[in-house]
């Protein structure tokens, strides 16, 4: 081989660089093991130390299910308390100074010993991206330690003892993002959402005490409990149920799902899920326990509508199609997996092919059986369909143009893609109008469950309205859908009244162009 062929690769082999510590590892590329920098990257860090003290309750470690969270939005201080067992004094740097040392990696086929945490990484990686992080471990034997890190470095203190206080077990954790993890704007309110949703994914009767400071210097207590679960959190989704929850779980020790059901009479549009893996909140378009669900819900439904139902009303020509399932469906679908697979430590995506093919077979079966018990319900859902179905088969037939995208719900008004906040109160949420389906469908799993947020996804270039006649303009369907959503019904030929305007704020999440 001629010398100028080896040289190319000698100069690549010198490129290659090693690293000589988990914390350089962590800090030299910050997203890759917290997902990403700024407020996602933070929430995400103060998610990790929040599950571990969740975990102890759902475990059965502990029979108190209360937890103290404290947050300083001026500081971006954290403080989680729990009544756990602790940690042995003497594994706390182990425990919190390296990556990989976790109790996830003892974990038994069959055991149903699930837990929010894969790798044993997150705490670690919470303490190489703070400040400051130190943790207290008070042990039920007595024992206690305490253990502070600088910047990710143990301090020169070491292990230090603490003094025992009758009663108390548990850890306290405090820390600060470091300054690497980029601008932070967390407020109060984004922290208890994210609570609010981890304490109804876990065992009923966690309690959550979260106190917190806003930036003004208000402070702020509340106590967030979970009384019913799923269904609490199916509520916030769904403002008019058609029919009670379709309520189902199955655990076969190594695999879990939990998921309620519903469809909302108050907006026949695209499904609004809430999709959590683990106790960790993913995707709710591509994560797979959704899509074996969502898929046998189809399954069945469509095989009954179109084999039982319609064949016995007067329209038989009527055929059910997926998207008539789907229409106006609201579900919270849980999942916990002895050995999950996210797509990487942020746990955005749930990827585990199993996960999809037992979810499926779980669905099937309890939506089979539901139908059996239920036959009032059952009916109340075959009549919804069916109206469903003749509105799009009228729309089709009749040539009716209309937006894919914009199409108004045939019971709300809205634009089908609005994906809508919870609270609608005039003056009180935001409308973020955002570049596309992907867009919108991605920041749709950011919002929290009891969010203010409106979605609307925007397709295609918009005329030009110094040039476009103002009547032509309000007929393209971005304009049209904006301005219903803003209080409006369209143009009028008269100026528009502040007072009808809806939104407390207007936010252009687009390209530049």
């Amino acid at each position: 081989m001629a010398k100028k062929d080896i040289e190319p690769e000698l100069k690549h082999e010198d490129k290659i660089v090693s690293l000589d510590t988990q914390l350089e590892a962590v800090r030299k590329l910050p997203d890759m093991f917290i997902g990403a920098i700024g407020n996602p990257g933070f929430m995400n860090m103060i998610r990790e130390i929040v599950q571990n003290s969740l975990d102890c309750i759902a475990k059965g470690y502990t029979n108190n299910k209360d937890i103290i969270v404290s947050y300083d939005a001026i500081t971006h201080t954290v403080i989680v308390e729990d009544n756990g067992p602790g940690v042995d004094p003497n594994d706390l740097v182990k425990a919190f100074g390296t990556l990989y040392s976790s109790s996830n990696y003892n974990k038994q086929a069959g055991s149903g010993n699930y837990s929010s945490g894969k790798n044993g990484a997150g705490s670690s990686i919470t303490n190489f991206l703070s400040r400051f992080y130190t943790v207290e471990s008070r042990r039920m034997d007595g024992s206690t330690g305490k253990v502070e890190f600088i910047e990710g470095v143990l301090s020169s203190k070491g292990l230090q003892k603490l003094k025992p206080i009758p009663g108390k077990h548990g850890l306290m954790t405090i820390f600060a993002p470091t300054a690497m993890m980029g601008e932070i704007t967390v407020t109060p309110e984004m922290v208890g959402n994210m609570l609010w949703e981890q304490c109804h994914i876990y065992p009923i009767g966690c309690r959550i005490t979260y106190n917190s400071i806003a930036l003004n210097g208000n402070k702020n207590s509340v106590i967030i409990e979970n009384h019913d679960g799923l269904n609490e959190m199916l509520a916030t989704l769904c403002h008019k149920p058609l029919i009670k929850p379709i309520r189902f779980s199955n655990d076969d020790g190594s695999r879990a799902v939990d998921i309620s059901l519903c469809y909302d009479l108050d907006d026949m549009g695209e499904p609004i899920i809430l999709a959590l893996a683990n106790m960790c909140h993913v995707d709710a378009l591509e994560s797979t326990h959704v899509i074996g669900t969502t898929n046998a819900l189809i399954k069945f439904f469509r095989d009954y509508m179109n084999k039982v139902y319609i064949p016995s009303t007067r329209n038989k020509k009527l055929v059910i199609n997926a998207q008539d399932i789907r229409t106006g469906l609201r579900g919270v679908i849980t999942c916990k997996s002895l050995t999950p697979l996210y797509s990487g430590q942020s746990k955005n995506l749930y990827t585990e092919k199993e996960m999809e093919d037992y979810a499926y077979n779980v669905t099937l079966s309890s939506i089979d059986s539901w139908a059996k018990n239920n036959s009032t319900e059952l009916q109340k859902l075959c009549r919804y369909f069916k109206d469903v179905c003749e509105i799009r088969s009228n729309v089709e037939n009749q040539k009716v143009k209309l937006s894919n995208n914009y199409q108004s719900s045939a019971i709300g008004g809205d634009p089908i893609k609005f994906k809508k906040p919870v609270n609608r109160n005039k003056g009180e949420w935001e409308l973020w109008l955002m570049e596309g389906d992907s867009a919108a469908g991605g920041f749709q799993n950011e919002r929290g469950p009891k969010t203010n947020i409106g979605l609307m996804p925007l397709k295609g270039k918009i005329k030009n309205p110094f040039t476009t006649p103002p009547k032509t303009l309000f007929e393209n369907d971005e304009i049209a859908g904006i301005t219903k959503l803003c209080g409006y019904n369209g143009y009028t030929g008269k100026k528009f009244d502040p007072e009808l305007f809806r939104p407390g704020k207007v936010v252009f999440a687009t390209d530049a162009d």
